[in-house]
């Protein structure tokens, strides 16, 4: 079932039929992966991600499935207006569709960023056939998604009073630039006791307040262990 969804088609979801059949379809296949993360994202928000938002999306999706694993690494450097935000929603809710015991944290460099990211990955919450309304411990709000599972989605804007998010799976930074670097390096060791530890770090290269920062680790990604991920447009 796995490989039918990876291999669909989807130019030929041209119908609402289709679409439907087609969801019908992944639903039924939530235990085998729900298809991949491409294809979940078209099928459930109606939006196809480019070949680099697909790339970003499938290396989180596919680690952040993975237990136990040493930590996992990732850098973004785009343009402003290419989706990272979006895609980066989409891989979270897909990862949160399969297994609600992850811990994932996002600090945004202001809060319009956090909502933003709150926002899209919000339609894939209101979708039941991925969240019914008894999986979540209390009702989401743009600060926290908790699940009876024991996982939860945080999104706080960059701050001295909000940096902490107790012990997390995965924790994205999200336009650090914007982020002083003092924050970014206490808000690190919030993965250090996962079993499965996972840093995404996306970000305009713009000259803000740590451009450095995030310069030196996209320039030295190599050594320093980063998979980079880059792309122009849509």
């Amino acid at each position: 079932m796995r490989e039918e969804l990876a291999q669909a088609d989807q130019s030929q979801l041209r119908t609402r039929a289709d679409v439907h059949a087609f969801q019908l379809k992944a639903s039924t296949a939530r235990e085998e992966g729900l298809g991949n993360v491409r294809d979940f994202t078209f099928i459930y928000s109606g939006k196809k991600l480019s070949a680099g938002q697909a790339r970003l999306a499938s290396w989180i999706a596919e680690n952040g499935r993975k237990r136990p694993h040493d930590l996992k690494q990732a850098i973004a450097k785009v343009g402003r207006g290419t989706g990272k935000t979006f895609t980066s929603a989409s891989a979270y809710a897909y990862l949160h569709a399969l297994d609600k015991t992850l811990k994932i944290f996002v600090m945004a460099g202001s809060f319009e960023q956090g909502m933003y990211l709150y926002d899209y990955y919000s339609e894939f919450l209101r979708n039941e056939d991925l969240f019914q309304p008894d999986c979540f411990f209390e009702r989401p709000t743009r600060k926290a998604t908790s699940f009876v599972d024991g996982g939860f989605m945080k999104i706080l804007a960059a701050s001295k009073t909000q940096s902490r998010a107790g012990h997390v799976d995965i924790l994205h930074l999200d336009e650090v630039v914007l982020m002083k670097e003092e924050l970014i390096k206490s808000v690190l060791p919030t993965i250090r006791a996962s079993d499965r530890p996972m840093l995404v770090i996306t970000s305009t290269a713009s000259a803000k307040t740590s451009y450095r920062w995030f310069v030196n680790k996209w320039q030295n990604a190599k050594t320093l262990r980063f998979k980079r991920f880059e792309w122009a447009s849509h």
